[in-house]
């Protein structure tokens, strides 16, 4: 039951006004000016109602801009309450902001979330030849799963460490309190270097504890085995990921995007952050190129010949990684494929064939990550290799790395080209913040005079209706030459769920106890006019 306050207690105050046919003029015809109750106060006369407008043209614009930019309502509110001089002076309350941007949201989704993302991702596809999207349905033809990315190369699906970790915290029983067995189950997952040396890990494992004496326990054991290409980082060596693990992928995207997404989100909005932050990161990247291709990292290390060479052809954070590795090179003494540091055996293959140098590990660290290991580089570095050879410079690590994405780019944005989006974007951009700079100066030099203040207003007007008269033409002359149907991937939206929390009549309840307090709280309409 919702909960209504009365304003006026019965009041007859009005005002009742009369055309009259044979003038032509309005009349006053009754005015009851007693009031019973107190008239609003100066400070609140901008809550009225009717002094609340959203829906102005210039201040919907701002708002709408607002909602591009991810800015949340209630700090788009404070903006505009301080750019306005106060709340009293934006002419809506946040109550009214808030709603205002609710209802663009359900408008942008009006025909189901659902829907409306795979109307995005087919348009995204249309613009972006590399784009690529998949969907998955049931059988009432609801979205059930959904998959994007700018590009599908070779791409491989892993399973996060962190549930498996998880998961296996709940199975392990008595197990969770020995440190020997979390030790060699770690080792199991990130620690192994090679398939042979996995399995002799988790036999060990097995052996040791009497696993298949737990037929349960050992039961979710096996199968957790039989997906082991999909979880062991010691079976994953032969395919490049950049060294990042799969717990690490989920922890970066959460990083990014936790504090716009939240449960509530619907997948448009989830895919508009997605978005919003991708293009953020894109920017910064942008900025580092320009910073340090213009410059050298410096480095705390005596700049010998592979440090040079490797500070210029790789990025400023690889160079850093790079650093690192051979910190721990030059501290390693190797010989016969023993590493004195750590006392443990490392098998290093390097030849040396007229100048064609090639070396290589178990670890196989270059074909995982992209860069030689500190081994490697302890042997290069004993042999007095002052270059990393060709064939072991990854193009993505190098400052070059975005050469040609830079000329496709570049070729997309042709004047000629048949798709020239971006390019219109750009300079429709440009000519808006030169726009932007020429209006405020007008309007800051007219705000001390009333005459240039009045210039500048009816020519903003003027200019307005024009600009309003050009664009109503424009979307009838598109209407008339769209008649042709087009053919749409129809999708539906999977259905609500019950959320957790209180059952329903107990919600209700606790309802009916507030609204009875509230009302409690309510001061009575006095019974005369004192």
């Amino acid at each position: 039951m919702k909960l209504t306050l009365r304003i006026r207690y019965e009041c007859k105050a009005r005002i009742r006004i009369k055309w009259d046919t044979d003038s032509g003029l309005y009349y006053i015809k009754q005015h009851i000016f007693l009031h019973t109750h107190e008239l609003t106060r100066a400070e609140w006369q901008h809550l009225h109602r009717s002094e609340r407008h959203v829906s102005i043209a210039e201040k919907t614009d701002t708002i709408h801009s607002f909602e591009e930019a991810s800015i949340r309502p209630t700090t788009a509110y404070r903006y505009l309450s301080q750019d306005a001089g106060g709340d009293e002076f934006v002419g809506h309350t946040l109550t009214d902001h808030i709603n205002y941007v609710n209802g663009l949201r359900m408008k942008a989704i009006e025909e189901g979330d659902a829907q409306t993302i795979i109307d995005k991702l087919i348009e995204e596809s249309k613009k972006d030849p590399d784009f690529y999207y998949r969907v998955r349905l049931n059988d009432q033809g609801q979205l059930i799963a959904l998959f994007w990315s700018d590009s599908i190369s070779k791409c491989k699906h892993r399973l996060c460490l962190c549930h498996i970790l998880k998961n296996a915290a709940s199975r392990f029983g008595t197990l969770k309190a020995n440190a020997r067995f979390k030790e060699a189950f770690h080792k199991c997952l990130m620690g192994c270097n090679s398939e042979d040396e996995f399995n002799e890990c988790w036999d060990n494992i097995v052996t040791m504890y009497n696993m298949k004496d737990n037929e349960e326990f050992y039961k979710w054991f096996d199968r957790l085995h039989k997906i082991r290409h999909k979880w062991c980082t010691g079976l994953s060596k032969d395919f490049f990921s950049a060294g990042i693990l799969s717990s690490q992928r989920s922890e970066s995207t959460n990083s990014a995007i936790r504090f716009e997404a939240t449960k509530t989100t619907t997948l448009t909005q989830f895919y508009k952050i997605f978005q919003t932050t991708v293009e953020q990161s894109r920017k910064r990247e942008i900025e580092a190129e320009f910073h340090y291709s213009r410059t050298t990292p410096s480095s705390s290390l005596c700049i010998v010949g592979l440090l040079k060479h490797t500070a210029k052809i790789y990025t400023a954070s690889l160079f850093r990684d790079f650093e690192e590795e051979f910190k721990i090179a030059i501290s390693c003494y190797v010989t016969e494929g023993v590493d004195r540091r750590y006392e443990r055996k490392r098998t290093v293959v390097y030849m040396n064939h007229q100048g064609n140098v090639n070396v290589k590990r178990t670890c196989k660290n270059f074909e995982a990550c992209g860069w030689l290991c500190c081994h490697c580089l302890c042997i290069l570095h004993n042999h007095s290799i002052s270059k990393i050879p060709e064939k072991y410079i990854l193009p993505r690590w190098t400052k070059c790395a975005k050469k040609d994405v830079w000329e496709k780019m570049f070729y997309n944005q042709v004047p000629h080209s048949k798709d020239n989006d971006r390019n219109q974007r750009l300079l429709a951009l440009q000519w808006r913040h030169n726009m932007g700079r020429k209006m405020y100066n007008s309007v800051f030099k007219a705000q001390q005079n009333n005459d240039a203040q009045r210039v500048v207003e009816d020519f903003c007007h003027k200019a307005y209706e024009e600009v309003q008269r050009l664009q109503e033409e424009s979307i009838q002359e598109n209407t008339s030459q769209s008649n042709v149907s087009k053919t749409r991937f129809m999708v539906l939206d999977l259905d609500k769920s019950v959320t957790k929390g209180r059952k329903r009549e107990s919600r209700v309840i606790l309802r009916r106890k507030r609204t009875r307090r509230i009302r409690s709280l309510v001061v009575q309409p006095p019974k005369k006019l004192i």
